[in-house]
């Protein structure tokens, strides 16, 4: 996993996972801090990806990932269109409404307007739900959708760990992921 993955932060390859074309030179270069990092601690690994105002961290331990962290530090990552765009595919016929939903909307336009780094489940929310808008804008089925839109986050890390544990809907495999405890 680790050999696998140290071109990531390298500007030729940051495109696989930011979806980004890097500009060097010119008008308007893109501005950036690329980096990998391999961290070695006794037998654990981790891997550290830095991509201008986000970062993901990898927690490795046998050869497996334990852990994966994701900060964006950057409210200007989603505006406050982008959370209208998000709550209007929320509202589409066909999909249930989910108070969980509201709550994390209505604390990602809070952090956007008063200029706050929103959390790591917060950006994952606006990733999936964002991920998943444009194929079913385009006429893919919401199953097809929605799976490809779980691949854009760590497994169980769109909503914030205290939202899932005010919502029993959320069960014990989503408190697993998130570090609660059972009800």
């Amino acid at each position: 996993m680790i050999r696998d993955n140290l071109d990531i932060g390298r500007p030729d390859q940051v495109n696989l996972i930011f979806d980004r074309q890097l500009r060097h030179g010119g008008q308007r270069p893109t501005p950036s801090r690329l980096r990998t990092r391999i961290i070695t601690e006794g037998v654990t690994l981790g891997l550290h990806v830095d991509y201008t105002h986000a970062t993901i961290k990898q927690y490795h331990k046998e050869g497996k990932a334990l852990r994966t962290e994701t900060t964006i530090n950057d409210t200007r990552s989603y505006s406050a269109g982008e959370v209208v765009r998000v709550t209007q595919h929320l509202a589409r016929p066909g999909l249930d409404p989910f108070a969980a939903n509201d709550v994390m909307l209505q604390r990602i336009g809070q952090a956007i307007e008063n200029g706050q780094p929103l959390s790591a489940g917060q950006a994952n929310f606006m990733r999936h739900e964002w991920t998943e808008a444009d194929p079913l804008d385009q006429g893919m089925p919401y199953e097809q959708a929605h799976d490809q839109a779980l691949t854009v986050h760590p497994p169980g890390r769109n909503y914030d760990p205290d939202v899932i544990d005010q919502f029993p809907e959320f069960g014990p495999w989503w408190r697993n992921m998130n570090g609660l405890g059972p009800r």
